[in-house]
């Protein structure tokens, strides 16, 4: 790494100059940075930016610091093996929160459970919290009431009040404008402030102890170091990789149960001894956002519908409304699903031989069912499996849409673009790109996400039988959410997205149809 050569009498000097590029980058700049070439110095300024936020969470959660610096370490360790799919790279403060309230959480309920099975013995009366300290069975409340606010809310609270970072540079990270980030900080604080009087904390009793930095903790420069050297490569304690393997568990599994479609495990993993897992596990929708996550450079003038990212293709070319309109004839239509069959066939392969290796690990070659307790020396070997699997996933669906492109005239390139921009239905409004192409105000997009409701469980399979229906629903509430919009974002929209295509066969293509889930499973 070029930061560890030897400069002889300029290393002070280049050691400064290193010190004030990792001031200027963003912590997105950061995490790329790691990313593309595991960059030490960007992880050091990561853990160093990150840590006080980080610290702070694991302290309130636990009480004591050496609990905290094992869930401290644990969760730059997740980072560490993580840092690729933290999608979009600037919400990076905000992932990392999240996921150190998961590893205190997991440390707090281990701790719990080896205190029952200890013999109980009588406890000191509690010492009286001193006055205007916040009562330490409270403080937890704090993040579980600001991890419960939707991301336009909470992550404006965890950049400004949390991060440290002023309202301009949150703007910069999340790519918002700043009138947004200072009206969603300023709603997300009121929102904030009723969750927490309902559980007994004010803001004031905050301000009065130190405002938001009583939420942050110094970190011991000392822990900082044995961080990075154990997210780099080092030797890592056996409780922080035993804590690692069940948030990384946590991470994999609970999203994989709340998706519930595609590839049923129990049909493809066979697993030794003829185990399988009892449930199956369904291949999530693809998580990538369907425009890049690149800002622009300023003056770019370069066509949203460009930056649109391939998403759901192989669903999309399933349909012959699709294939008609784009003008993809049979026999490359053939070819394609062909390459990807190939290509699918070996990611389930390898899939099957990380399932067997953590059956191995765990003793007896035997994976454990979802609703056992996870924990065991297999599951972060199946979990990475299953992690390698989803990102082929995904990468699969970019190499078939480049394929689909090569075959394809330009026109029908951009007919294909604008029919995964169609296939996202009413909440492609509120994509980051889709925002500044359309130039939404705050107010309107909370008005669009008010009439999109909740988002839908992926758990609620679109059924064939349903799938008009479902269709007639999805239209009536694009239209409610496009009547948001002025004339002129209104063009803006239409030119964006072309003539419409069925609405069913939009809904067969996604990854939560019945339609998809088949195809998935090669029936």
């Amino acid at each position: 790494m070029v930061d560890s050569v030897n400069r002889g009498g300029a290393g002070w000097l280049w050691g400064a100059f290193t010190a004030a590029r990792e001031r200027a980058e963003s912590d997105a700049d950061l995490l790329g940075r790691f990313v593309r070439t595991r960059d030490e110095a960007a992880f050091r300024e990561l853990v160093r930016r990150l840590g006080p936020t980080v610290f702070g969470v694991c302290c309130r959660y636990l009480g004591n610091s050496a609990d905290a610096a094992d869930a401290f370490q644990s969760t730059f360790l997740v980072l560490a093996r993580k840092a690729g799919t933290v999608r979009p790279p600037g919400r990076v403060a905000a992932w990392v929160y999240g996921v150190a309230c998961l590893a205190a959480r997991k440390l707090r309920q281990t701790r719990q459970r080896r205190r029952l099975r200890e013999v109980a013995v009588p406890h000191p009366p509690d010492r009286p919290a001193p006055e205007g300290e916040m009562d330490t069975e409270l403080r937890p409340a704090v993040d579980e009431e600001l991890g419960r606010l939707p991301d336009n809310f909470r992550l404006p609270i965890v950049l400004c009040g949390l991060r440290g970072l002023t309202i301009a540079q949150a703007a910069a990270e999340l790519g918002w404008p700043v009138g947004t980030v200072a009206t969603r900080l300023s709603r997300g604080r009121a929102e904030l402030a009723k969750r927490l009087a309902r559980r007994g904390i004010t803001l004031a009793a905050i301000a009065a102890v130190g405002g938001w930095s009583e939420l942050v903790a110094g970190v011991p420069p000392r822990l900082i170091e044995q961080t990075v050297a154990t997210a780099t490569g080092g030797s890592v304690p056996p409780a922080v990789t035993a804590l690692t393997s069940e948030v990384v568990n946590a991470m994999t599994w609970t999203p994989l149960r709340q998706l519930g479609l595609g590839l049923l495990v129990a049909s493809a993993v066979a697993l030794a001894g003829g185990a399988i897992i009892s449930n199956g596990i369904a291949a999530p929708a693809p998580t990538a956002p369907i425009f890049s996550d690149t800002q622009p450079p300023p003056g770019d003038t370069k066509p949203a519908l460009d930056r649109v990212e391939w998403n759901m293709v192989a669903g999309l070319l399933r349909q012959a409304s699709v294939r008609k309109e784009i003008g993809l004839s049979p026999d490359d239509y053939k070819t394609l699903a062909e390459f990807r069959k190939e290509r699918r066939g070996a990611l389930k392969k390898r899939l099957e031989a990380g399932f067997q290796a953590g059956g191995q690990q765990n003793g007896g070659g035997v994976q454990k069912t979802r609703g056992q307790q996870n924990g065991g020396p297999g599951d972060l070997a199946a979990a990475e499996a299953l992690d390698q699997y989803l990102k082929g996933q995904r990468e699969l669906e970019v190499e078939v849409a480049k394929k689909a492109a090569e075959v394809l005239t330009p026109a029908g390139v951009k007919r294909l673009k604008q029919a995964v921009l169609q296939a996202a239905g009413p909440r492609g409004l509120l994509d980051r790109v889709a925002i500044r192409e359309l130039q939404l105000t705050a107010e309107q997009e909370d008005r669009i996400a008010a009439a999109l409701g909740p988002v839908r469980s992926p758990l609620n399979v679109i059924q064939n039988a349903r799938l008009e229906r479902t269709a007639q629903e999805q239209d009536a509430v694009m239209e409610t959410a496009l009547k948001v919009l002025t004339a002129d974002q209104r063009k803006r929209w239409d030119a964006l997205v072309g003539k419409a295509l069925p609405t069913a066969d939009l809904l067969r293509a996604n990854p939560t149809s019945e339609e998809s889930m088949a195809d998935l499973n090669g029936e």
